[in-house]
This record gives structure tokens, sequence and C-alpha cells, in this order.
């Protein structure tokens, strides 16, 4: 955890001891930068209607929402809460663009199959217009698609119910581990799972390992990407999400 994180947390705790409006300003100041980190990972479409501006203050919002909402009582760290409402207030604002439907679960599952069922056939990485072909779609479209799936990643609200809670009670936040709580079978599971993740990693084109690497490793923005391979952001994200869906399935084969 950064400095700024600490300290972050250490005004966060002061704000709901004191509820000095001096310090909730404070707070929010020191998590800025995770404001500013998210924007950079949040794809924009070439649009009329809002602007990068418009995501940041959405961000901002979304991070005053979690300061006002946040239980320390449930063990997690105000970083994990306030990145789940971050994230989420700038994919709704996003959503705007062009009044994009949620995508079925099933659907994005269908879509990854499919990319997977032609790099086999093919023997390579399959181009967006073999999917289009496929599928019988237009590119505009298979890229509305891709956005889509994109904007549905982590979006669930923390408050949402646990399907299959026996009484009915149970949050999402639940179930988020307290991150200096020890558990022998969650690390065991998250090492066997990592491992997975590091073999699929190693299975994937070149390109799309250092992409991987330098958005989830060294945290450079779509942007920052797209000028080291010559890519668009929209291309940038493209490949982030397919890659992901790869992996995804790859994990959860290997885990049944």
């Amino acid at each position: 955890m950064t400095q700024t994180a600490l300290q972050g947390n250490t005004l966060v705790e002061r704000y709901y001891t004191t509820n000095d409006p001096d310090v909730r300003e404070l707070a929010v100041k020191a998590f800025v930068p995770l404001v500013e980190y998210i924007l950079g990972k949040v794809y924009l479409p070439p649009n009329n209607v809002i602007t990068r501006d418009d995501l940041r203050q959405s961000g901002y919002l979304g991070l005053a929402q979690a300061l006002s909402k946040f239980d320390s009582s449930r063990n997690v760290g105000f970083k994990t809460f306030a990145y789940t409402r971050i994230y989420g207030a700038m994919i709704d604002c996003v959503r705007q663009v062009r009044h994009l439907p949620r995508v079925p679960f099933e659907s994005m599952i269908n879509l990854f199959s499919l990319i997977e069922n032609l790099s086999h056939k093919l023997g390579r990485e399959p181009e967006d217009s073999e999917i289009c072909d496929a599928l019988k779609i237009a590119p505009e479209e298979l890229a509305d698609i891709l956005l889509n799936c994109a904007l549905s990643r982590p979006t669930i609200s923390l408050n949402d119910p646990i399907k299959g809670s026996r009484d009915g009670l149970g949050q999402q936040i639940d179930m988020i581990e307290n991150e200096n709580a020890e558990d022998p079978e969650l690390e065991f599971m998250t090492k066997d799972r990592n491992k997975c993740l590091i073999k699929a990693l190693q299975n994937l084109p070149e390109r799309q390992q250092s992409i991987m690497a330098l958005y989830y490793y060294d945290n450079l923005v779509l942007s920052d990407i797209g000028k080291i391979f010559g890519l668009s952001e929209s291309r940038v994200s493209q490949i982030i999400t397919k890659t992901r869906g790869k992996l995804r399935r790859v994990i959860s084969k290997e885990g049944n």
C-alpha cells in the first residue's frame, strides 16, 4: 500500500471519529490519485456528449459517495470500496455516450467462446473481420459488444444481496476478504489460481503478453500503451477485453 493510501486511510478513520468536514476534505484529496488512476484505465469512445473531465467529475462523485457509505466494521479497506464506487460512477457516465444496455454474462461467455474456437481453428488469434463474419454482424456492432464487455466488469454494487444466501441478508461486500486475515486454504487456492494465470499468460502471443503486462503490472494507461504499439485507445481496449475473456475461460477450465 502506498504512503498516500496509508495517509488517506488514516484520514478516513479520523473523519468517521470526528465528523470534521475539514478532515473529510483532506481525505477526499488523499484519494484523488486513485480517481486519476482509474480515469486512465477507462476507455471513452469518440463522442460529442461527454469528455474526460466529465468522467473525472463522475469519479469524484463516486469517491464522495464511497466516503459517505463506507462501513469500516466490515473489515474492507476504504481503497477497495472506493475503487468500486469510482469505477462504477465513471462507467455509468460512459454508458450515456451510446446508451449501451448491459450485456448478459452468458452473451459475453458466448462471444469469448467463439473467439477461442476460431483461434483453435485458425491457429492464431482471429481478426475482428473474421469474428464479424462468424457472428454475421458489422464491425461497428462488434466494437459496441466489446465496449459493453469492457464496461461490464466489476460493476456490481457491494450492497447487492448474495444469491442463494440462506437468510437473504448477506451482501456482496461480505464476500471480500479482510486483507489482514490469515486463511491457509484461501492462500493455497490463490497461489494455485495464480499458477494457472501465469501459465495462460505465457501461452498468449507476444504482443498480448506485453499489453497485459503494461496495463496490469506497469499500470500504464490506454493512451500510453497505444503510443508504444502504434494503436488507438479503442484497439488497445478491445485487445485487453478479448484477452481477459480468454484468460477467464482458461482459469475456469483449470478450476473444474
